[in-house]
């Protein structure tokens, strides 16, 4: 069956999000989710030396990033029943992709901060979706 496809539509406006495909990647984006989650203790050691952070400040950035996890999934399952899946999904990619990217890039302290805090938020979404 041919499908029309409007001029402008961007790819990810295409996908189906009921099939495996774009299910896999929701179930990937989930996991990556948690799986930063776990690696928070080692970023905390390469945040100490690299921008010359006590362990204890580089442990609030850590906390700063959990607690905006857990703000992420409120957020995601608070807009559940007002937007699609997929908008939430894509939500958090943009803000988890712009958290860490731009986080590895930070040069001081408040910097890390709010770019960890946006990539908490975009995680927990992500991870809100999967939960979905």
């Amino acid at each position: 069956m041919n499908h029309p496809v409007r001029i402008g539509t961007a790819w990810w406006q295409r996908l189906d999000h009921r099939k495996p495909a774009a299910l896999l990647l929701g179930a990937a984006a989930g996991l990556y989710g948690t799986m930063i989650l776990n690696l928070l203790p080692s970023f905390v050691t390469a945040w100490a030396g690299q921008l010359h952070l006590s362990e204890s400040t580089a442990g609030g950035v850590a906390t700063i990033n959990l607690l905006s996890h857990a703000c992420g999934l409120g957020v995601a399952l608070f807009l559940v029943t007002r937007w699609p899946l997929p908008r939430i999904f894509h939500m958090g990619i943009v803000l988890a992709v712009f958290g860490d990217g731009g986080s590895v890039f930070a040069s001081n302290l408040q910097t890390l901060q709010i770019l960890r805090a946006l990539a908490g938020l975009g995680l927990g979404m992500q991870f809100g979706t999967a939960l979905n």
